[in-house]
């Protein structure tokens, strides 16, 4: 019987139809309905996906169970409609196919993943993304607008950022939903009316970390139509840094977080000490100059005056230069106490926010040196009962307690304990250890 040139094992055959597999499919999305479920003590889950007329197995490894899933391993459910990413594989004891999910989310999820590209088709097409569109952001702004709900902690970590860092602005909060069916409609009514009022030099949206469902909101179409169309440059902080929205998309400038918005519209305060340093130092010297140039010029004068002029021409011209002059020196004077008072009046407000840093700084430092003394003495405590505890053990076990007691201690020459009699014989010696000192015997029986 002739065989064919290439014959396979049935290893070699369902490694190279697994090999297929995972190079055609390394990511597909698959729709279905979750039975035979099965939990293991591995970790892993083991179930399959149907529809009506077919079944494809699935397992879910415990390392995967972590990668930023809408659904928590335990959520899972005969019966429930899913919607899992993962790569087609076979699974060589059996021959079998199956899909390694890497993904998975239930069915709503699904669904508003495709509305969601649907609505980003739809306003690309638009010019909503355009970067040309964008407008600029002012440095260290005066007012801020900032619209967020009045008891996330998004809005507690943009303040205190901000207090920390530039100087003189001011804040004013449109108060509005972030989450739920309504947030989207009052989000783009706080926009609108930032933008009536007219106050603020730049608009601040901000929402803390959620799921996607919390943060759907921000993907909504009725919000990219008011940060479009909104003549204050809008900048957004939403979520976590792996979340992107269409709200980010369209803003004018997207943050990570809420906190890197601060960091991103204020300078560090240290950059105002350096400011105020440079312009001290830049004021006086240019007073300087700017005296010595117009002395200069006049005495230039002066000297012309004298060798051309009569003596009345020139002592007319003398009494008019020293009144120049005076003149000058009461305008340099008004000019550099002018400068001063403003310089002062920065310094001032300057010294009191920094001082409000300082003394909030000093309070946490003597909390923490409380904490921390309190910690320590509580660690000594259970140290020094660890030692004595060690110490008494130490006691127990000292070989010269049963001889402070009467007893003897019996030794050959070289340091061996005595323990039995058949360890020495007739002749020799020994050493006998007392409390007070050792003697050496000779064993005569």
């Amino acid at each position: 019987m002739d065989f064919p040139k290439k014959v396979y094992t049935v290893s070699e055959l369902t490694l190279t139809i697994r090999t297929i597999l995972e190079q055609e499919f390394p990511l597909i999305w698959i729709k279905g309905e979750i039975s035979n479920l099965s939990r293991p003590g591995s970790g892993h889950i083991y179930f399959s996906l149907k529809d009506q007329s077919s079944v494809i197995s699935a397992v879910w490894f415990k390392s995967n169970h972590n990668l930023g899933q809408n659904l928590s391993p335990d959520s899972l459910k005969n019966g429930m409609s899913v919607l899992c990413a993962g790569k087609i594989s076979v699974y060589s004891q059996r021959g079998t196919y199956q899909l390694i999910v890497e993904f998975i989310e239930d069915v709503g999820i699904g669904n508003l993943y495709i509305e969601l590209e649907m609505l980003k088709r739809k306003l690309a097409k638009k010019g909503y993304f355009d970067a040309s569109k964008k407008k600029s952001i002012p440095r260290n702004p005066k007012r801020v607008g900032v619209i967020t709900a009045l008891s996330g902690a998004a809005i507690q970590d943009f303040l205190r950022v901000a207090k920390e860092r530039g100087m003189d602005h001011t804040i004013r909060i449109y108060p509005s939903l972030v989450q739920g069916e309504n947030a989207p409609e009052e989000i783009a009514k706080m926009i609108e009316i930032a933008n009536l009022e007219n106050w603020s030099e730049v608009l601040v949206l901000i929402r803390g970390g959620g799921s996607f469902e919390d943060i759907h909101v921000f993907n909504s179409e009725i919000v990219a139509d008011a940060i479009f169309r909104s003549k204050i440059p809008v900048v957004t902080g939403i979520g976590h840094e792996i979340d992107y929205t269409i709200a980010d998309m369209v803003a004018d400038y997207r943050c990570a977080t809420p906190t890197y918005v601060a960091d991103f519209l204020w300078d560090p305060r240290d950059n105002y000490i350096q400011m105020l340093d440079t312009l001290t130092s830049s004021l006086s010297i240019n007073i300087h100059r700017y005296i010595k140039l117009r002395i200069d010029k006049i005495k230039g004068y002066l000297d012309q005056f004298r060798a051309f002029a009569p003596k009345r021409k020139l002592k007319n011209l003398e009494y008019t230069f020293f009144n120049l002059v005076n003149s000058m020196e009461a305008e340099v004077r008004d000019k550099v106490q002018s400068n001063e008072n403003k310089l002062n009046q920065l310094i001032y407000r300057f010294h009191i926010q920094f001082n409000e840093i300082l003394n909030r700084a000093s309070r946490d430092f003597i909390y923490n040196t409380r904490e921390l003394n309190g910690i320590m003495s509580k660690k000594l405590d259970r140290l020094e009962k660890d030692i004595d505890l060690l110490a008494n053990m130490v006691n127990e076990r000292d070989p010269k307690r049963p001889i402070n007691r009467g007893y003897c201690l019996v030794r050959t020459l070289d340091g061996k304990v005595v323990v039995s009699a058949k360890d020495i014989e007739v002749g020799d010696k020994v050493g006998i250890l007392f409390k007070d000192g050792e003697r050496i015997a000779n064993i005569i029986s």
